[in-house]
This record gives C-alpha cells, structure tokens and sequence, in this order.
C-alpha cells in the first residue's frame, strides 16, 4: 500500500509512474511497485503485476498544476497456476493554478481494481482486469468501468502470440458545467491480435 501527498501537473503522474517500471525474465514490463517476484510460481502468469504509466485512479490529465492527496492498497495472492490482485484507491485533487472561471477547483476518485491470472496449460494462460471507479469531476459526478479480457499462446520459449478485447464505459455526468467534457455517455471496445517475438 501506499499514501502520497504530491503538487506537479497531472501529466507528470505517467512520468512518475515509470519508477516502477521492471522487466521479468521472459521480457515483459511488470509493475515493481506491487513487489511480486517475477521469477516465483507461477512465472507462467504475470498479468497480475503488468505495468501500465497510467494513474490507476483515471483523475484528468490537464494543463494545470494540482495537488493529489492519493492511497492505494493492493492485495495479491498466487497459487501453483493462479495470481489474484484485488487494489483498492482514492485520490483527492485540488487545482492550485489559475483555470477557467466557474470550473469547480477539485475532485476525487474512488474505486477498486480486481485482476485475475491463470495458466490452463504451460502454453496457455489467460486473464480478466475489471476496474471500477466512481468519480467527481468538473463539478459533475460518473462512473467509470473498465473490463479487459486477455490471452496468451506461447508458440515457442521466445515467440508468443496474443489476444486482447477491452470494454470500457463512463456513465453521463449529473451536474456537471456546461462546455465540460463529460457531459455524455461514452463507451468504447478494442480487440488486438498480435504476435511478440524476443530476438536476444
């Protein structure tokens, strides 16, 4: 877990985040700051400590300066061919440089994150990220859900081919100001196949 108290703007958060960036022994990014040895069983499956730069709490990336009062705790657990991670987040924000007259000067966020990783045989392994958040921003308040599907075929111990859909959906905004950017429903869906190969 982790409670931070910080002033930069929003933008700096992905840079910040590379911190934590590490890489396993197969070469895929995994987070480092959920502390889970990449080389413990199940090596096979480590979807559960993938790294992604973006804040967890999906607060808006501006052009102002703000201060982010935020805490984070993240509960992980293996099996012999399963990973668990259940994170729970809030984050409070307070904009602290000049903005637009009439925009409301903070917001928060507040949700859960649940991943789960398994390997249905020693080529095969798959996953599901489901992330929920409920949020206030723009003087509004929405939800937020995000549910990823993955798969993975390892062809061969350096060339592996993957499967990846996405659904993400954000609620309209009750009470948000006029000319916000949220003002809507707004859904989105992405399927990726590909196919990674390690050279070296």
């Amino acid at each position: 877990g982790s409670v931070t108290d910080t002033v930069a703007p929003p933008g700096s958060r992905l840079i910040s985040n590379l911190g934590n960036l590490g890489v396993n022994g197969a070469g895929d990014f995994i987070n480092t700051g959920f502390q889970v040895n990449p080389a413990a069983p199940p090596s096979a499956v480590n979807g559960v400590n993938a790294f992604n730069p973006a804040p967890i709490d999906g607060t808006a990336i501006t052009s102002t300066i703000e201060r982010y009062r935020s805490s984070t705790l993240s509960l992980i657990h293996g099996t012999d061919r399963t990973q668990y991670r259940l994170t729970g987040f809030h984050t409070d924000y307070e904009t602290l440089s000049t903005v637009t007259t009439g925009i409301l000067l903070n917001g928060k966020s507040t949700g859960v994150d649940l991943a789960v990783y398994h390997s249905l045989t020693p080529r095969i392994s798959g996953g599901i990220d489901a992330n929920f958040a409920a949020v206030e921003d723009f003087g509004g308040k929405y939800d937020s859900v995000n549910v990823q599907l993955t798969g993975n075929y390892l062809m061969t111990p350096r060339m592996q081919a993957y499967f990846a859909t996405s659904y993400w959906h954000r609620s309209a905004a009750k009470g948000v100001l006029a000319g916000a950017p949220i003002t809507g429903d707004y859904s989105e869906a992405r399927i990726t196949i590909g196919i990674r190969r390690q050279f070296f």
